[in-house]
């Protein structure tokens, strides 16, 4: 089993986030180990917030939500 999945939560699609002391850990697993990894330091994590906001938003507009 890959001890990356060790206190982390599923998301979808194979992927998975965990929190690294202030960072956010988002990868993906075949179950054996860690396939790919991105690590979200906190000013990446509210920039990452703020475009989802933004994009959540102008879909809620154009009626696609």
């Amino acid at each position: 089993m890959n001890p990356d999945l060790h206190g982390a939560k599923y998301i979808g699609d194979g992927a998975y986030v965990r929190m690294d002391d202030d960072r956010v850990v988002i990868f993906t697993s075949n179950g054996l180990g860690t396939t790919n990894r991105v690590v979200l330091e906190p000013d990446v994590l509210v920039s990452l917030i703020q475009f989802l906001k933004e994009r959540i938003g102008a879909l809620s507009i154009g009626g696609r939500l």
